[in-house]
C-alpha cells in the first residue's frame, strides 16, 4: 500500500476529469554523523603531559647532577688546600736549613761560632756587630716566622761585612767568605719563592 507521499491526483478544469499517478519514493540512505575522536586528543594531551613530565624530570636530574657537581668541586678545592696548608714549609724551617747546609763545608770554618777574644783580642774593638751562623740560627728559632727570611740575609750580610772590615778584602778569610757567599745565594735562590725576597737578596749580595 502506498502512502500519500507516493499519489499526485491531477483534475482537469475543463471536463472536470481527473487522474491518478504513482511515483516511487526513493529512499536516500541517512548518513551517520561523523562523531569526533575525542580519544586522539585525550591520547595528544597524555602524550603531550608525558613529554612536559620528562623534561621536568631531564630539568631536575641536570639540577642534581649540577648541585653534585659543585658539591664535589667544593670538595676538591677544599681537599687541595688542606693539602697545600699540610706540605707549606715554615719560613723559618727553610731559613734554619740554608744556613744548616752552608756550616757543614770547610769554608764556613770561619764563620761558625764566635771570634775567640784571646785569639784576637782586638776584634771586638773593631767590629761593633760581632755574629756569627750559629747566632743566626739562633735569631731564625726565636724570630717571627713572616719576617725571618728577611732577618736572615741581613744577618748574613753584616757576617760577611765584618769578615771583610777585620781582615781586608784580599785575606783568605774574605775569599772563603765569597764562597760562603755564593753557595748562600744559591740555596736560596732555591728554596725561596718569593719575588720579593729575591729582589732583596739581589740587592744584599750583587757586589
Amino acid at each position: 500500500m502506498c502512502s500519500r507521499r507516493n499519489i499526485k491526483r491531477f483534475t482537469c478544469p475543463k471536463t472536470g476529469n481527473y487522474a491518478i499517478f504513482f511515483f516511487p519514493v526513493i529512499s536516500r540512505p541517512r548518513t551517520r554523523q561523523k562523531k569526533r575522536s575525542y580519544i586522539f586528543q585525550d591520547s595528544d594531551s597524555d602524550e603531550e603531559e608525558e613529554e612536559n613530565g620528562q623534561e621536568e624530570e631531564g630539568s631536575e636530574n641536570e639540577m642534581e647532577s649540577n648541585e653534585s657537581g659543585e658539591e664535589e668541586e667544593q670538595e676538591e678545592e677544599g681537599s687541595d688546600e688542606e693539602e697545600g696548608s699540610e706540605d707549606e714549609e715554615p719560613n723559618s724551617s727553610i731559613c734554619r736549613s740554608i744556613v744548616e747546609k752552608i756550616m757543614k763545608y770547610q769554608y764556613s770554618e770561619f764563620f761558625r761560632d764566635p771570634v775567640n777574644e784571646n785569639d784576637v783580642p782586638d776584634y771586638y774593638e773593631v767590629i761593633a756587630n760581632p755574629i756569627c751562623l750559629n747566632d743566626i740560627i739562633q735569631r731564625i728559632d726565636e724570630s717571627n716566622d713572616n719576617d725571618v727570611i728577611e732577618q736572615m740575609m741581613e744577618d748574613v750580610r753584616l757576617l760577611l761585612d765584618n769578615a771583610l772590615e777585620y781582615n781586608g778584602a784580599e785575606s783568605f778569610v774574605a775569599k772563603e767568605g765569597e764562597r760562603m757567599k755564593q753557595s748562600f745565594v744559591k740555596y736560596c735562590r732555591e728554596r725561596i719563592c718569593s719575588p720579593v725576597h729575591h729582589r732583596r737578596l739581589k740587592r744584599l749580595f750583587s757586589s
